[in-house]
């Protein structure tokens, strides 16, 4: 795939699968930055940050995911955003519509820190995941009773407690540019003074965002993608 940075595409250098299933190991590498962006703003873990935007959103894979940007299976509780139906603790419930993904991150800290019934949860340190989790389930965040051992296991078999170490967002980026292929393009310009790269494998239009410095929307945007799309294909 050769992706634009600036302005069209030529629609014959574009090939995409129809249905792409996320991995978990590509879901943690184009959101664990994001995690501890608002692990830094709002002092909630990206351990569970990470954790719950695993497991609520199946890697990114859920009908919520992809098409309301939904990444915490957020309800609706007052939203006066777009919303969507879908049957889960019952019938046709209200959740949150987002217009991209990183705003779900973003509402959920929000949510977090708005009511009272999480207030207690930033008493414990960054660093203290288990009692997050299990804060998280007695607050009453999913009804799911094995809901804050199924984040401890992923935060433990994932090392996700890691991200918890990363104390500064822009230096955590500068200490794994190399790790998740920041560096490794190569940048053209075609005759029309248009720059672009050829897309790799593992690419994600936010790693591409962070290295050429453009917003995923404008990515989005100049390509010709849908915002529902994630994930790159060579």
């Amino acid at each position: 795939m050769k992706l634009k940075l600036i302005f069209l595409i030529l629609l014959s250098h574009v090939s995409f699968a129809e249905e792409l299933v996320i991995s978990r190991s590509e879901y943690i590498s184009s959101w664990k930055f994001v995690a501890i962006e608002q692990m830094n703003l709002h002092g909630i873990p990206a351990s569970i940050t990470m954790a719950q935007g695993i497991l609520e959103s199946g890697n990114g894979n859920s009908k919520l995911a992809k098409e309301g940007k939904n990444h915490f299976g957020i309800k609706c509780h007052g939203w006066e955003g777009d919303k969507m139906y879908l049957d889960d603790d019952a019938q046709n419930e209200c959740f949150r519509v987002y217009r991209d993904a990183k705003d779900s991150y973003q509402d959920h800290s929000d949510f977090l820190k708005k009511y009272k019934r999480y207030e207690f949860l930033f008493n414990y340190t960054i660093t203290d995941y288990r009692s997050w989790a299990r804060g998280l389930k007695d607050a009453g965040y999913a009804t799911n009773p094995s809901y804050a051992e199924s984040l401890i296991k992923l935060i433990e078999e994932e090392k996700l407690y890691e991200l918890d170490k990363e104390k500064d967002f822009s230096e955590s980026i500068l200490a794994t540019k190399k790790e998740i292929g920041f560096t490794t393009h190569s940048f053209y310009t075609n005759q029309n003074g248009t720059n672009y790269i050829f897309v790799r494998k593992g690419d994600t239009f936010f790693k591409i965002s962070q290295e050429s410095g453009i917003s995923i929307t404008l990515l989005r945007r100049f390509n010709d993608f849908h915002p529902d799309k994630e994930f790159l294909v060579p």
